[in-house]
């Protein structure tokens, strides 16, 4: 099943292998393929503190990154039909269930050109008030001006489930280190599951068994320090051949929309 990385009840996620929309009700707590940390670690979020969990009516649903004292990034399929008023954040924890700080999500800009079937332009910008209180545990990440070639390692982390079918989130953050995947190899193997634009990039184990998975949604993908990417969709979790795609922070239109909205 290739579908996006999150982790929410009544939420329209997208089946891409067939370009539709399916609704996941309100009996459906999790829905199998999602985005979650897949062969992995525990970690610190002292070593991670831009990451944050996003939550909805109290709930674990996706991840997102601080990139400003007001501004973090998420995926856009983790924000359709939410209300801001219902969305918070939850800073400076490696818990997704308690300490740091939580932040109240004001504003959500959710890319205009945000395709549901194809899963294209995957990003919302959100504003928060009051603003994250910068300590050791919480800080923003900076954008990378360079797009990784293949082979770079890099570093993508979240609350998301530790296998594909599991109905469970960790409540520890977790992270994985993957490489990236050439754009035109990841479109041949993606080839009849779904679209790889330019405005996304893969990153994957060749021999499966590490990737992010259910609940990921939003989160981080890291190089260098540097904010590469956002957690974005998948076939499966850590499938051989099937490599995670996420959001390419540094195409132009992708990286246009940042500046003008987040000023950054």
């Amino acid at each position: 099943m290739l579908i996006c990385r999150l982790f929410l009840v009544q939420f329209y996620i997208f089946y891409n292998t067939i370009h539709t929309v399916m609704f996941v009700t309100q009996a459906q707590s999790v829905v199998n393929g999602l985005t979650r940390i897949v062969g992995g670690q525990k970690v610190d979020i002292s070593s991670y503190p831009y990451q944050l969990s996003m939550q909805y009516g109290g709930r674990h649903i996706c991840g997102a990154s601080i990139i400003g004292t007001k501004i973090a990034l998420t995926a856009a399929h983790c924000t359709v039909s939410l209300s801001a008023s219902r969305i918070r954040l939850r800073a400076g924890s490696t818990s997704r269930t308690s300490g740091g700080q939580m932040v109240q999500v004001a504003k959500v800009h959710q890319h205009p050109k945000f395709n549901y079937a194809t899963v294209d332009y995957d990003i919302s910008i959100l504003e928060v008030n009051p603003a994250f209180m910068y300590s050791a545990n919480i800080k923003n990440v900076p954008i990378s001006t360079i797009e990784p070639k293949e082979g770079t390692k890099v570093i993508t982390s979240g609350w998301g489930t530790l296998r594909e079918s599991s109905h469970t989130l960790p409540t520890e953050l977790q992270s994985v280190e993957i490489p990236v995947i050439e754009r035109s190899k990841c479109q041949q193997l993606y080839r009849r599951r779904g679209i790889v634009t330019i405005r996304m990039i893969c990153a994957g184990a060749a021999q499966g068994g590490k990737d992010s998975c259910q609940g990921d949604s939003g989160g981080p993908l890291v190089s260098g320090g540097k904010l590469v990417g956002i957690v974005s969709w998948g076939f499966g979790c850590g499938r051989v051949r099937y490599p995670g795609v996420y959001t390419n922070l540094n195409n132009r239109e992708i990286r246009s929309y940042i500046k003008r909205i987040a000023k950054i």
